[in-house]
């Protein structure tokens, strides 16, 4: 349980810069497979454009 919160904590401390919101995220660890699943996870995409903007020329919209 203390390893799955950990990453989980990082995890979202990566993608925080890139989201709206805060996701909820379920991980289940395991020694030879492992899975996860994001709820709620809605990127903003003025950063995100911002950041792709300049790389590929094209853009992102919101949607749902």
């Amino acid at each position: 349980m203390f390893f799955t919160t950990a990453i989980s904590k990082k995890l979202v401390s990566l993608l925080r810069p890139w989201l709206q919101l805060e996701p909820k995220l379920e991980l289940n660890l395991g020694f030879l497979r492992s899975n996860g699943m994001a709820k709620n996870l809605r990127f903003d995409t003025f950063v995100l454009n911002q950041l792709i903007d300049n790389f590929l020329g094209f853009s992102l919209k919101e949607f749902r």
